[in-house]
């Protein structure tokens, strides 16, 4: 995928499909799920629309689930918004039957970040991972009978980041009762995670002598408020 400039959309950013290999011309799915793919993708209530559209005519393709699966294994692994994409999709049109697919990408092993850079393979496969988990909580959410693969996810105990994940999908399912039977009492913190809106939360200044240092910026490093830039990405699940 690549990012374009529509000069029809007023010249905003899109981002449009890059089809060198024209992937999505395999099949008449194929292709329906490229435009499914391209109005994820397009801002505004019409690309709304037109996805809606899109995903409901893939869930009357009986081979849609196939043809997703199939390009997802296809698709290069360092193309992580095609593949996000294509996960998403995927908990809108699948069933129950995907969700084994899904719980095996989620809880497979994050590559380390090797790089200096703060971003890294690491970091692009976790939000591939992290959107299987959405993908499937999606997907047991519709009733689809998928809640206990949620539960084996959580059993099969992720990287840090998709097992947090895993246990929150699985607790809004209601079944955080097995979760906690699951989890190790070290691990039940996870548990007390919850969603809230930003004017609720409440911190306290770390420092009480702001006031009289008003705006001007310390001359030591030590007496710095302000988050450091200093890139520290982990590499340890």
């Amino acid at each position: 995928m690549a990012n374009t400039k529509d000069e029809t959309a007023g010249g905003r950013d899109t981002l449009g499909l890059d089809q060198g290999g024209r992937p999505f011309d395999l099949s008449a799915t194929a292709w329906l799920v490229g435009q499914a793919v391209t109005k994820l993708n397009t801002a505004g209530k019409e690309g709304e629309y037109l996805y809606a559209h899109t995903t409901k005519l893939l869930r009357d393709c009986a081979d849609a689930q196939e043809t997703l699966v199939t390009l997802l294994s296809q698709t290069p692994q360092d193309d992580v918004p095609l593949r996000w994409s294509l996960l998403y999709v995927l908990g809108d049109v699948a069933d129950a039957s995907a969700a084994d697919f899904l719980v095996d990408l989620a809880a497979s092993k994050l590559p380390e970040n090797r790089s200096s850079c703060c971003e890294g393979p690491r970091d692009s496969e976790l939000l591939v991972r992290t959107m299987a988990v959405e993908a499937l909580t999606k997907i047991a959410s519709r009733g689809a009978g998928a809640a206990d693969q949620v539960l084996e996810l959580v059993k099969r105990n992720p990287a840090q980041p998709i097992l947090i994940e895993a246990a929150k999908a699985a607790i809004a399912l209601d079944r955080g009762k097995e979760v906690a039977e699951i989890l190790p009492k070290e691990a039940h913190w996870i548990l007390d995670i919850r969603a809230v809106r930003c004017d609720d939360v409440e911190a306290d200044p770390e420092r009480a002598d702001t006031g009289e240092r008003s705006f001007t910026p310390p001359n030591q490093a030590k007496l710095a408020t302000a988050p450091s830039t200093i890139c520290a990405t982990p590499t340890e699940d």
